[in-house]
C-alpha cells in the first residue's frame, strides 16, 4: 500500500507539469544594407567590403552574424562591451570616413540577424540601415569610444521556452572611436 501511495505521490508530481508551448523559428540575415548617413563611407580593414551612402548593397553572407539580446523594451550596449566583440571576432573592424572631419575614425561593426516570423514587418527589420549622428562622432575624440544600434522587440512565445518575456535584440551595433579599436 505504501508502495502505491509512493507511486501516487510520484506520477501527481512528474506527470501533470504542463508542458511550455513555443516555436523555435529560425534566423536570418537581410538581404539589403544601407548607410543612412550622406557623406559616409564604411570600409572593411580586412578589404572585404566598401559601403557608401546612397547606394544599396547585399548583405555579405560570410558576415559573422551575431545578436546581442535582453529582457524588456531596450538594449543595455555600453562601450565596454566592445571588448568582447573584437576578443570573439563577431564584428568586422572597419574605417569610417564621414563629413565631419577629415581624418578617418575606427570601428567595429556587428550585423545580427533576426528571426523569420519579424523580416520586413518594421523598418528595423527589412534592411540594415547604418546612420552615424555627427555627435556621436564629437564624442570620439581623444581616444574615446561611442556605440549606436537599431533594435527590434520580440513577443514572447516566438523564442522563448517560458513564453512570458519580451526581448530586444540588435539589428546592428556600430562601436567607433578617433583611434583603431
Amino acid at each position: 500500500m505504501k508502495y502505491i501511495y509512493s507511486l501516487l505521490v510520484l506520477c501527481l508530481l512528474t506527470g501533470c507539469a504542463a508542458a511550455n508551448v513555443y516555436t523555435p523559428y529560425t534566423k536570418s540575415s537581410n538581404d539589403i544594407l544601407i548607410v543612412g548617413t550622406p557623406g559616409v563611407t564604411i570600409t572593411a580593414l580586412d578589404g572585404s567590403f566598401v559601403w557608401k551612402h546612397g547606394e544599396t548593397y547585399n548583405t555579405p553572407s560570410n558576415y559573422p552574424f551575431t545578436s546581442w539580446r535582453t529582457a524588456g523594451k531596450t538594449l543595455n550596449l555600453k562601450t565596454s562591451n566592445m571588448g568582447s566583440v573584437n576578443m570573439n571576432e563577431r564584428g568586422k573592424k572597419v574605417k569610417i570616413q564621414t563629413p565631419y572631419q577629415s581624418e578617418p575614425i575606427y570601428g567595429v561593426l556587428e550585423l545580427a540577424e533576426i528571426f523569420t516570423p519579424y523580416k520586413g514587418k518594421t523598418p528595423a527589420t527589412r534592411s540594415y540601415y547604418i546612420q552615424i549622428p555627427q555627435s556621436y562622432v564629437q564624442s570620439i575624440k581623444g581616444g574615446n569610444v561611442s556605440v549606436m544600434f537599431e533594435s527590434y522587440v520580440c513577443k514572447p512565445g516566438f523564442y522563448s521556452q517560458t513564453a512570458t518575456k519580451e526581448y530586444t535584440y540588435s539589428r546592428w551595433v556600430l562601436w567607433i572611436s578617433d583611434v583603431p579599436l
